[in-house]
């Protein structure tokens, strides 16, 4: 849930910078900005359709619940950590690259 929100903020983000510097950015800070989000927001869609499957494979009963601390329990809690701090990463990565490539961008043209 809460990666979710990172890549809405992330997206407001980019349109905020995008709307408060259009006319001050070069045409390759706005492609790099764009390729970041475009990245972003696959990478979480990635993720989301991943967790779906694996949920999918539970409440269908193709898959029964491991037991507790056992090592499948383990890999999937693991996987779905690592996955929850990638997004979290990506996108404070992301959001940190697009507010410091328009600095940067700008604060040349001045």
């Amino acid at each position: 849930m809460w990666d979710s929100v990172l890549v809405l903020l992330d997206i407001v983000i980019y349109t905020a910078t995008l709307a408060r510097r259009w006319a001050h950015l070069p045409a390759i800070s706005i492609f790099l900005m764009t390729l970041g989000i475009l990245c972003l927001v696959g990478l979480w869609h990635a993720a989301l359709r991943t967790q779906r499957q694996v949920y999918q494979l539970f409440e269908t009963g193709k898959f029964e619940k491991p037991e507790a601390r056992s090592p499948m329990d383990t890999l999937l809690y693991v996987a779905a950590h690592m996955t929850d701090w990638g997004i979290f990463a990506a996108a404070v990565s992301v959001g940190a690259c697009i507010e410091a490539l328009a600095e940067l961008s700008t604060s040349a043209v001045r």
